[in-house]
């Protein structure tokens, strides 16, 4: 028996832009987790590596992994993209943060186009989903993009790939990998999603930070700018008595 988890590859057939790239694979993760309990994910993409995709020039399957999933699977023309499936990534608390951050910048305001995917901004992931159902997506984006704002519409088709997918993994582990190693690793999973989930907290804990800090800065700046003008005002004022005086 081992101690390592299922290792899983998947290999995407061409390069998308980093948002994608980093979306999707979120999605993988999360899919294959809730079917398999426990996974291990060897992202690779044809060309130079994006996100936490890794080039596939450099991979040396099929010694370090148990199976590689079959692209066609996954990204065909018959499917919806796995961007649709992102909303099940996220979750509310940070979501509302992040949105609530976007705000303040005076970030979106207009329908997506896929500007926003070679733009200079680092978006995230969730800032497109978020602006994308806040926004809506322009006429001729890309299906990756469009398909962020799809809100679990098109769940159906991603949710039997997946499923096909986790009934191949299953049927292909070794013997080492059996349903009950399975159950097994599952308590190491828990103890590292607790330990992610802590890591997490803190990191919306310190964007709430941020948030109030951007708050208490407009209101000192609505401050400075009426004082401002109260200046400009009586400056005005008292150049008018001058006029008079004399």
């Amino acid at each position: 028996m081992t101690d390592a988890p299922v290792r899983v590859g998947v290999v995407r057939p061409n390069r998308p832009p980093r948002p994608v790239a980093e979306a999707e694979a979120r999605v993988i993760r999360t899919e294959l987790t809730r079917r398999l309990g426990v996974v291990s994910c060897d992202l690779r993409v044809d060309g130079a590596p994006v996100g936490p995709w890794s080039s596939r020039a450099t991979a040396a399957w099929p010694a370090d992994i148990d199976l590689e999933i079959d692209a066609a699977i996954l990204w065909n023309d018959e499917l919806p993209p796995l961007t649709a499936l992102f909303g099940r990534t996220v979750d509310a608390t940070a979501a509302d943060v992040r949105a609530r951050m976007l705000e303040h910048l005076g970030l979106g305001g207009r329908p997506l186009d896929d500007a926003v995917l070679d733009d200079a901004i680092p978006w995230r992931p969730t800032d497109l989903w978020l602006l994308a159902r806040r926004d809506g997506v322009a006429a001729g984006a890309s299906r990756e993009l469009a398909a962020f704002a799809d809100d679990g519409r098109s769940s159906a088709p991603l949710d039997a790939a997946f499923d096909a997918i986790a009934a191949s993994v299953r049927a292909g582990l070794p013997p080492d990998r059996s349903d009950a190693e399975v159950s097994r690793l599952r308590a190491r999973v828990a103890e590292l999603e607790a330990a992610c989930a802590e890591l997490a907290d803190d990191a919306d804990r310190r964007e709430a930070e941020a948030v109030g800090l951007i708050d208490e800065l407009e209101a000192e700046k609505a401050i400075l700018v009426e004082r401002e003008l109260r200046v400009a005002i009586d400056r005005d004022l008292g150049a008018g008595s001058d006029v008079r005086a004399r």
